[in-house]
């Protein structure tokens, strides 16, 4: 079992905060990795796992406490959209360090990230008993439908980094090809390190309310 996963059951079982709490958890388990689609698929699967061992896959409480975590989950995939726009920008500043291609896998993994978080929990849903598999596969249907925080966070990012690429004379067009490409280890580390002073903040206001 990951540490992410254990955190969350600990959540889970103590029953407060579970929202706020999942949304720390996976803004830490996040900031700690290279920031792409990889580690955010991983964390989406340990934060999922962490819930249905939290409560069984037979309780009554799953469907509850899943959709508490998720929407956590939802809000901590708004600010690593808000990071990876950061860091496009800090890099749009930095022209002779990153190129094109670089600013052009950002805008990829933004525009992939709604569906991303979809994704995973349908595959998700493929991996576990058949409660837990139809809650699942209900919320991710929710979630395509009505939309996520973080999706509409990555549209907005996507569309203001599209025009200060095209004011900067730069290239925005994402060509089919860099499908699936990830971002580079030193743009990532740049978003890795935006993320954890937004998780570092959220916690200090946390204490402090």
């Amino acid at each position: 079992m990951s540490e992410t996963e254990d955190k969350v059951r600990e959540a889970v079982s103590e029953g407060v905060d579970l929202r706020e709490r999942v949304r720390d958890i996976t803004l830490e388990a996040l900031s700690q990795r290279r920031l792409n689609t990889d580690a955010v698929r991983e964390v989406i699967e340990q934060v999922t796992g962490g819930v249905i061992g939290g409560v069984g896959a037979q309780s009554d409480q799953l469907q509850s406490s899943l959709k508490e975590a998720l929407a956590g989950v939802d809000d901590a995939l708004e600010k690593t959209a808000e990071a990876a726009k950061l860091a496009a920008e800090e890099a749009l500043g930095r022209a002779n360090e990153f190129s094109d291609h670089d600013l052009k896998t950002v805008l990829q993994e933004l525009s992939t990230l709604e569906d991303l978080f979809v994704d995973t929990l349908r595959n998700a849903a493929q991996q576990t008993g058949e409660v837990a598999s139809q809650v699942l596969t209900d919320l991710a249907e929710h979630l395509k439908v009505a939309g996520t925080q973080a999706g509409a966070e990555a549209r907005e990012a996507v569309d203001s980094l599209r025009a200060q690429l095209k004011a900067a004379g730069r290239d925005a067009t994402v060509e089919a090809a860099q499908a699936g490409r990830q971002m580079g280890e030193k743009l990532a580390q740049i978003a890795s390190g935006f993320l954890a002073g937004m998780a570092d903040a959220l916690q200090a206001k946390g204490k402090r309310d």
